[in-house]
């Protein structure tokens, strides 16, 4: 008997310590996601749900991660556009092969394009996944919005999966028209990124746009076509309350556009977005990307055009 209750001791202590461990990896991924990302803790159950979304958006850097290894292994025939940047970034898209083909048809010829934004991902991220893209001729669209200048120096390694297509049940949305922030939580949004994450984006400016040089150069190098593209934003909820940070970057930006001869593109104005087209302050919802890709294809494809990768019409 008293063999049986130590064994049922000891399965009782392995239970307890592996639900301990699981709630600290869930509380470190919470944490990661708030002092990186762009929204304060949740306190309700609507913002819960968005960052059980966060935390599934791990996915989406696996998923960009085998996009490159399959690029690496098995380059495209058709012209190759690559787009980088942050969760605003990654819902600014329909899905790849919609953009893919509309891209192709402002272009007249096939074209396969990947959008490869993560959650919180780093100029120093991309600048590693680059160094694996395939050495054909390639525009690599590099998004920029106020939380890529917000990231903590880190140089963890970027390692790539085995070859593959990447699985057909990816999904790369994680915000819907069918549930948006109402204007008083978006408003509350931009009011704290302005308290909390202002500070942090102007501790970490230098550090990201010096990360930013590095990225470009590294295309540079590889042969690769660089542009700096803004992201989209929520201007009807931000108003000005961000433009010292878009002042700044902005600035900055269009210096290095300079500097390297590369374009910097922004349309965001253009687009005349509504509020209702965000499910926040940054992450455009389905009439939203609607707006946005048309433009952003037409653009990719003049690009195209530029760098002599597709017959001039």
């Amino acid at each position: 008997m008293r063999h049986g209750r130590s064994r049922a001791v000891m399965t009782l202590s392995r239970h307890v310590t592996a639900v301990a461990l699981c709630g600290i990896m869930v509380a470190a991924c919470v944490a990661f996601v708030v002092a990186a990302g762009a929204a304060p803790a949740p306190a309700d159950a609507a913002g819960r749900a968005a960052t059980v979304r966060l935390l599934k958006g791990t996915a989406d850097w696996r998923h960009a991660r085998q996009v490159v290894a399959e690029l690496k292994a098995r380059p495209p025939k058709t012209p190759l556009v690559v787009m980088f940047g942050t969760s605003t970034t990654r819902e600014s898209t329909i899905t790849d092969a919609s953009w893919s083909k509309a891209i192709g048809r402002a272009a007249g010829t096939p074209v396969t394009a990947y959008n490869l934004g993560s959650t919180n991902q780093t100029f120093t991220q991309g600048r590693k996944l680059v160094r694996h893209l395939p050495e054909v001729p390639a525009v690599v669209l590099i998004g920029i919005d106020v939380v890529r200048f917000v990231a903590a120096p880190s140089d963890a390694a970027v390692t790539l999966p085995a070859p593959g297509p990447p699985p057909a049940g990816y999904d790369q949305h994680r915000y819907s028209v069918r549930r948006i922030l109402g204007a008083a939580k978006k408003q509350a949004l931009v009011r704290d990124w302005v308290k909390r994450r202002y500070p942090v984006f102007l501790k970490n400016f230098k550090h990201n746009l010096a990360e930013l040089r590095l990225l470009i150069e590294e295309c540079r190098a590889r042969g690769l076509h660089p542009v700096l593209i803004e992201a989209p934003r929520n201007t009807a909820a931000i108003k000005s309350a961000f433009n010292r940070a878009l002042r700044k970057y902005r600035t900055s930006c269009r210096g290095l556009a300079a500097k390297y001869g590369i374009p910097y593109i922004d349309f965001v104005s253009a687009c005349r977005f509504k509020n209702q087209e965000f499910y926040d302050v940054w992450h455009v919802v389905e009439p939203g990307r609607r707006k946005w890709q048309p433009r952003l294809s037409a653009h990719a494809a003049r690009l195209l055009r530029r760098y002599g990768m597709v017959p001039e019409t």
